[in-house]
């Protein structure tokens, strides 16, 4: 027998798929460029029946013939290559083809840096390489997770619409293995890493910059933490201020009386003390931490949220821009004398230097100079009421860490949703006075605290020692270019001949793991960060060394982290595609424009058996969903340094509160309580969840009463009776329980 036979039938068969995708990619080069052709003529055939007088409704009755066509078209199309396919199937050859060999993750050099006294077996650190965003198959399948997220997507839906969809999530689910019983070796020993991994008494933190994480010893974390808070910015507050936090902003909502808002929407139905969490500053010498508020479950965290949208919609000029693409827009064109330099301004610690009470009055005084309803009464209110929600929610400046209540003395805190337009009102009033003063330089360029500005030789000096002067907070400093390049947000700026180039630029922390393809993760999100480096890489004018070596990046970390480089080689010619599709014409980001209007986006909890399926039902009515499976991940199941949520502070992030809104507006239909749990019996995917409410537990909020209430008091009774609490609807609920379980 010939050796060499087996290796010959695996080169043909190789080259019979590299032959096959060539075809479809010409294909698909084709079908783009028909497109295009379309879409002119299209354009044509509207310009003459406009010439020739003709109405819409000819126009329109011409393209309901060309559609019918084309669809009748189509089925006579597939009908010839579904017989097609039928006739090649019966002469399929029996031998399965070779699978596809699987590339495994690489490690990343110093990802895993370890400041604590303790030390890690090899496969721990291999676990940890992964980065904290890696999620681990879990042992089970979370439904509850799912069925709330349904529940709390289809709200909007009509009456029939959710009928229809509950109905088929109930057969998906029904489909499903509760379990993952064929879990792997592998995925068994992560579970069992994570266990030994938080037996250790470390902390597991991101660095302040990359993908990097520390490892930190609890009590070297606190003392650092606390000797930091008792020497800087902080002081210790007696009582807890969330109480009369939210009795603030109820009160502040109740009188606004001339702004259009619904207060049920910009009240947190459960909220919780903001959480301190430090991120070490390991690119810099010494112990240096960046310190976050979160306040995502604050009582002003909805406020401040709504008041960016809405300041976001009036009319704002400053010299800031909002993202890199339109930092090239803006410079790609400039022409630098032999007399002028490219210079980095860098505001310091801006945040915390901007000073609150300034930042607010000019606020007042910018909303006062909006166009539409200036001079006007009904908009001087509006103003005041904008005013006093926005004190409101910058005065809310107390955190938790470790059980103890902190207060920061600096002006502004990170974490607040509002902090950034406040810090950028205030440069772009500094910015104001820069012009009155003739300080402005020919090119001055803002994103938040970084400045990119060409200035000549002889006026830097001058030009940051006044602007220094400005204020007594903000101080200023700059870089200058160094051999004709200045690396400015994520762009590395050149300087050639008297023209201005480009090139991708990396900071030293930045890593190459990303989601790895092992994880459990939606392939939407593990091509998420490719995605993002194709579209910088080619929304970005280089020459064709600049491009080829960003190429040959993006596919060493592909392969890093187990993907194929066919797979994002796919993924650049794609978005060539589009990209060409949309200079062409402007139809095609007209249309995705128009379907991203009629269309929701709502959260649901990832499973690789269901999620597919239940997205396919929910897109049907206009229903685009993000898989979340934030509580598989490293970072979520490792030893956090965050404070954890008490049990009363739970609601917001427990399953049973996403069912929350599905109560109120179930409620407002029917408004007594034996009604709505009689209509309900009815509802299996409601009463699944509604079952898994612990028994007694009433989480607290701003919400009315409700059966969970009820069910409270009826078991308090029962016990005080002797008497067993459940009832015969919580019997019917473990009836529906055990029957979708089996």
């Amino acid at each position: 027998m010939n050796p060499y036979l087996p290796m010959a039938d695996k080169v043909q068969e190789k080259a019979e798929r590299k032959l096959i995708q060539g075809s479809i990619n010409s294909k698909y080069a084709e079908l783009s460029h028909k497109n295009l052709l379309s879409y002119t003529t299209h354009l044509k055939l509207s310009w003459i029946y406009k010439e020739m007088g003709a109405s819409d409704d000819d126009f329109n009755r011409l393209l309901m013939k060309i559609k019918a066509g084309e669809k009748c078209r189509k089925i006579r199309k597939r009908m010839i290559l579904n017989n097609k396919l039928r006739r090649l199937g019966t002469l399929r050859n029996t031998q399965q083809p070779a699978k596809p060999m699987s590339i495994e993750t690489h490690p990343i050099e110093n990802l895993v840096v370890n400041k604590s006294s303790y030390t890690f077996s090899t496969k721990e650190m291999d676990l940890l390489n992964k980065g904290l965003k890696y999620a681990i198959t879990p042992k089970r399948t979370h439904k509850e997770d799912i069925i709330a997220d349904v529940e709390t997507a289809i709200r909007g839906a009509d009456h029939g619409a959710k009928e229809n969809i509950r109905k088929e999530v109930y057969k998906i689910l029904r489909r499903s293995n509760n379990t993952n019983s064929n879990l792997d070796n592998k995925t068994k020993s992560e579970h069992a890493m994570v266990k030994s991994l938080n037996e250790k008494p470390v902390y597991y933190i991101k660095a302040d910059k990359g993908n990097t994480i520390v490892i930190m010893n609890k009590d070297d974390y606190d003392e650092k933490i606390l000797d930091k808070l008792n020497n800087e910015n902080f002081r210790k507050i007696r009582t807890n201020p969330l109480k009369e936090s939210a009795m603030k902003v109820k009160k502040a909502l109740k009188e606004c009386k001339f702004l259009d808002f619904n207060i049920n929407d910009l009240t947190m139905p459960n909220p919780s003390v903001p959480k301190l969490v430090c991120l070490p500053k390991i690119h810099k010498e010494g112990e240096q931490f960046r310190e976050i508020i979160s306040a995502n479950g604050a009582p002003t965290y909805k406020i401040a949220k709504w008041l960016v949208k809405r300041f976001g919609e009036m009319d704002f000029r400053s010299c800031s821009i909002k993202n890199r693409e339109e930092f090239i827009e803006k410079t790609k064109g400039l022409k630098i004398g032999p007399d002028e330099l490219m210079v980095s301004f860098d505001v310091k610690a801006l945040f915390p230097s901007v000073p609150v009470n300034e930042a607010l009055e000019y606020l007042k005084v910018w909303l006062s100079t909006q166009e539409g309803e200036t001079e006007t009464e009904n908009w001087n209110n509006k103003v005041k009421e904008y005013h006093k929600l926005a004190r409101l929610c910058m005065e809310e400046n107390y955190f938790e860490f470790r059980n103890e209540m902190y207060r920061t003395t600096s002006e502004v805190s990170m974490g607040n949703p509002l902090s950034p337009f406040i810090a950028e009102l205030f440069m772009s009033k500094l910015e104001k006075r820069m012009e009155e003063d003739s300080l402005m330089p020919r090119v001055w360029m803002r994103y938040v605290d970084d400045v990119f500005a060409i200035v000549d030789k002889e006026e830097l000096e001058n030009i940051n020692r006044c602007i220094n002067k400005l204020h007594r907070n903000i101080e200023f400093t700059f870089e200058i270019e160094e051999n004709g390049v200045l690396p400015f947000l994520d762009i590395l700026v050149k300087r050639i001949s008297e023209k201005i180039g480009f090139k991708i630029y990396r900071k030293k922390t930045t890593t190459q793991r990303c989601i790895p393809k092992d994880s459990y993760h939606s392939t939407k999100h593990k091509m998420a960060a490719f995605n993002s480096m194709i579209h910088r890489m080619l929304t970005t004018p280089m020459d064709r060394h600049d491009y080829r070596s960003e190429v040959n990046f993006i596919l060493d970390t592909a392969v890093k982290n187990g993907y194929s480089t066919e797979r994002i080689n796919k993924l650049i010619r794609k978005k060539k595609r589009k990209i060409e599709q949309e200079n062409m014409s402007t139809l095609f980001k007209q249309n995705r424009i128009l379907e991203e209007q009629r269309t929701t986006w709502e959260s649901l909890s990832y499973d690789h058996h269901c999620t597919n399926l239940i997205n396919k039902q929910l897109r049907k009515h206009n229903i685009r969903t993000s898989e979340t499976n934030s509580k598989y991940q490293l970072g979520s199941l490792l030893n956090s340094a965050k404070d954890k949520l008490k049990i009363h502070e739970r609601c917001e992030n427990n399953v049973m509160c996403h069912i929350q809104d599905v109560v109120r507006w179930s409620r407002q239909k029917e408004r007594g309580r034996g009604n709505y749990i009689k209509r309900n019996d009815k509802n299996r995917l409601v009463k699944i969840v509604f079952n898994n409410i612990p028994q007694g537990y009433c989480p607290s909020g701003h919400h009315p009463r409700s059966w969970r209430v009820r069910r409270t008091i009826q078991s308090q009774k029962g016990a005080r009776t002797g008497r067993s609490p459940k009832k015969e609807e919580e019997k019917l609920y473990d009836d529906y329980v055990t029957d979708f379980n089996n």
